[in-house]
């Protein structure tokens, strides 16, 4: 498998997972000695047990599917690898 399919792939994946705020398919793709840095709630998270609990809070405020809308540009058209979704 081709590095551009693994990462649609992973991509496909991530945004499942996140669209149906599913906390453990999400924490599925990380390392577990992962650090991350957000704009949201956390300006920086270390670790996946701290990550998992960031998901969490972020997937509780959010609406159901909540990363539909942010899938598109400003221009309302499919980022280019939307179609990895399907």
């Amino acid at each position: 498998m081709s590095t551009e399919r693994i990462i649609e792939e992973l991509t496909r994946r991530w945004l499942k997972a996140a669209a149906s705020n599913d906390v453990e398919a999400v924490m599925a793709l990380y390392h577990p000695a992962i650090r991350s840095f957000d704009a949201i709630l956390a300006l920086q998270v270390e670790g996946a047990p701290a990550y998992r609990e960031h998901w969490k809070k972020c997937m509780a405020s959010c609406p159901a599917d909540p990363f539909s809308r942010c899938m598109t540009s400003k221009w309302k058209r499919p980022i280019p690898w939307r179609s990895v979704t399907a």
